[in-house]
């Protein structure tokens, strides 16, 4: 069975909606400030182009000229995520509006878009939640991906200079009740109507050479494809008519239709096309050759999937369906209330999506002969509470036990190699899990969220763990990462609350935040394979107390900043550049440099204010060589101990004076003297007046 056709697309909206700020609208050296209601906007005056404002901004008149140049663009992200403004004025100079860039503005009621404007980006809109009223100027030809997408407009005028309508353009506009669309559009995307709860039509002028429409139902020109079933339509029971031979992706989705009929002239059933429907049973006829994994998606009332017995690429077995020949099972539906099912024993493979949803579920018995579990095949059956994975399954999918709240014990068999993306993530009662040998990777946050987890056991066959893993395992106490793994993922342990120790054996690096905010980690032992430590991987981590590691070269940015019970640390040789804020506001006393670091990066140790003792493994001269920037007060005022220290430079300094004299007396008089560095100065082994009298001789220059 095909893959869900929009599974990247909604990876990529996670991501950007994630996005910070700060990567979103990098500000040139030719962008000027212009002040603006609440704040300012920015404004590169060697392309035109609004670049970005301040999120305070509340109101933001944009003049068509700044310092005499023509504002002729707002750029991609300009007004991303400024949720305090209210009004926007764009002048008539402008041409084009970049993507994403009044994204999550949601505060703005309404935008009147000039004339001027001929194109309108990708998620220019999407998310202004507040956005009742927008116009479309008649230049424009493209609406762009999720350009309107979770807004509240009511209507909105297609002007008949637009061919092309994008994926999801009005998708979630749960206040549009009705739309038309001129004789000039040529192409319709996917989901582009797709959540529209309040649709009740949708219109296509008669003269449109590509589209048409009857009853309020979108067709192509021939109408041998149904592309979107209005939403708030009325009616409980729709016939499909004789001439489809397609029903659409998101066909149907949402509808409260209880029965659709589908005639034998239809071949193929899309992605998602009966997804979140009212649907009872459907019958499946026998000219059907293509139905999408995930077209019965979320039919919660869903009881039966009927094939007809002529049908020679699929068919049924009480109610669930299957390929012709039963060897996989694709769909079970979501409103059964078994709690029990054991698939047939002829069953070799278990499609995408095959139980996803199925909340009633406790116990699935999956037969020996199953060799392919696919991706999501279980997610979200909230009620299963046990599972076996048979010898002969190589690979766990993406998302396939997702969800499964009540998981509580899984059986990986050996045979397994890969364990996928969100596999296992949302298992809230899963307390343990041990990873066979075998496996080699473990996917992006593949037990993200299992807080019941306390245990896993991950195999010296691993040799990548993934992004956001283990975040959120909250119970998580202790960790071993085998020699094996040589790279550990971003935020890979992000929000372990309760992670104490962690031993990396094998990584070569350590990425980005991965040990985050660990509060509750107190040891980190890294051997000597690691050789890099990225930006804030251990950042915030208050109780870390030990820190062992002897192969990095690179410490990132931010490494260490905020580890306030980090007392001493000894940085190994071969580190040369100490990252950005590496150390800042932690709590170190003294820190061991060794001579090959030659740039400590600005702030890396600002806040340090206990920062006493600096034991440098050069000379003098090497460390007045090292480029040391800005804001690293707390480790210029250390008292510096050089290891190639002069004879009688008791205090460190790279100088024999008579303060190493003072020094010297004093920690012979309190006792202390025996532990101090350099006062061994006759060389006798012992630390005594004899000392004193030789110390004397040398700042004399006998």
């Amino acid at each position: 069975m095909k893959k869900r056709i929009v599974g990247m697309l909604l990876v990529l909206l996670m991501v950007m909606s994630l996005a910070p700020m700060s990567a979103l609208a990098d500000k040139s050296d030719t962008d000027i400030a212009y002040a603006v209601e609440g704040g300012n906007i920015y404004f590169d005056k060697a392309i035109g182009t609004i670049t970005d404002c301040d999120y305070r901004v509340t109101e933001a008149i944009i003049p068509a000229e700044i310092e005499g140049v023509a504002v002729t663009s707002i750029g991609d992200y300009s007004f991303y995520g400024c949720d305090s403004l209210t009004s926007v004025t764009i002048p008539a100079s402008v041409t084009s509006i970049g993507n994403f860039a009044f994204r999550y503005c949601t505060s703005v009621p309404s935008i009147d878009v000039p004339d001027s404007v001929t194109s309108i980006g990708d998620g220019v809109f999407d998310g202004c939640t507040s956005l009742a009223s927008v116009t479309i100027p008649d230049g424009v030809t493209n609406i762009g991906w999720c350009a309107f997408s979770g807004t509240s407009i009511v209507s909105i005028n297609i002007p008949d200079s637009v061919t092309s309508i994008s994926d999801y353009a009005f998708d979630c506009c749960t206040s549009l009740a009705s739309i038309e669309i001129p004789d000039s559009v040529t192409s319709i995307g996917v989901g582009a109507f797709n959540s529209c709860r309040s649709l009740m039509s949708i219109d296509v002028a008669e003269d449109n050479s590509n589209y048409s429409s009857k009853d309020g139902v979108l067709f192509n020109k021939d109408k041998t494809e149904l592309i979107r079933y209005s939403e708030r339509k009325t009616g409980t029971e729709y016939t499909v008519p004789d001439s489809v031979t397609s029903i659409g992706a998101y066909a149907f989705s949402g509808t409260s239709l209880v029965n659709i009929n589908i005639p034998d002239s239809v071949t193929s059933i899309g992605a998602y096309a009966f997804s979140g429907t009212s649907l009872v049973n459907i019958n499946i006829p026998d000219s059907v050759t293509n139905v999408y994994s995930d077209a019965f998606e979320r039919c919660t009332s869903l009881t039966s999937i009927n094939v007809s017995e002529g049908n020679s690429t699929y068919s049924s077995d009480g109610g669930v369906l299957f390929d012709k020949y039963k060897t996989e099972i694709i769909r079970y539906p979501v409103g059964k209330t078994n709690a029990k099912y054991a698939i047939p024993v002829g069953v070799t493979s278990i499609g995408d999506w095959a139980f996803s949803g199925c909340t009633s579920l406790a116990s699935i018995e999956i037969p020996g002969r199953v060799m392919s579990i696919g991706d999501y095949a279980f997610s979200g059956c909230t009620s299963l509470t046990s599972v076996e994975i048979p010898d002969g399954i190589t690979s766990i999918g993406d998302g396939v036990f997702s969800g499964c709240e009540s998981l509580a014990s899984v059986t990986i068999s050996d045979s397994v190699t890969s364990i996928g993306d969100w596999a296992f993530s949302g298992c809230t009662s899963l307390a343990s899990i041990e990873i066979p040998v075998g496996v080699t990777s473990i996917g992006w946050s593949a037990f993200g969220g299992c807080a019941s987890l306390t245990s896993v056991t991950i195999p010296n066959s691993v040799t990548s763990i993934g992004d956001s893993a283990f975040s959120g395992c909250t119970s998580l106490a202790s960790v071993t990462i085998p020699d094996g793994v040589t790279n550990i993922g971003d935020n890979a342990f992000l929000d372990c609350t309760s992670l104490e120790r962690v031993t990396i054996v094998g990584a070569t690096s350590i990425d980005e935040s991965t040990f985050q905010s660990r509060k509750s980690l107190a040891s980190m032992k890294i051997t000597n394979s690691v050789t890099s430590i990225g930006n804030y991987a251990f950042s915030g981590c208050t109780n870390l107390k030990s820190v062992a590691m002897s192969g990095v070269s690179s410490i990132g940015e931010g490494a260490f900043s905020g580890c306030t019970s980090l007392a001493s640390i000894e940085i190994p040789d071969g580190v040369t550049s100490i990252g950005a804020a590496a150390f800042e506001g932690s709590g170190l006393t003294s820190v061991t440099i060794p001579g090959s670091v030659t740039n400590i990066g600005e702030g890396a140790f600002n806040g340090c204010d206990s920062l006493a003792d600096v034991y440098y493994s050069g000379s003098k001269e090497q460390w007045e060589q090292i480029r040391i920037q800005s804001n690293n007060d707390p480790l210029l005022n250390a008292t510096i101990h050089f290891s190639e220290s002069l004879p009688g430079d008791v205090t460190g300094d790279g100088e024999v004076n008579v303060m190493d004299l003072i020094r010297l007396k004093k920690c012979i008089a309190d006792g202390s003297a025996a532990e101090m560095q350099n006062m061994d100065i006759n060389g006798d082994g012992k630390v005594d007046v004899l000392d004193l009298i030789r110390l004397k001789k040398i700042i004399a220059g006998a």
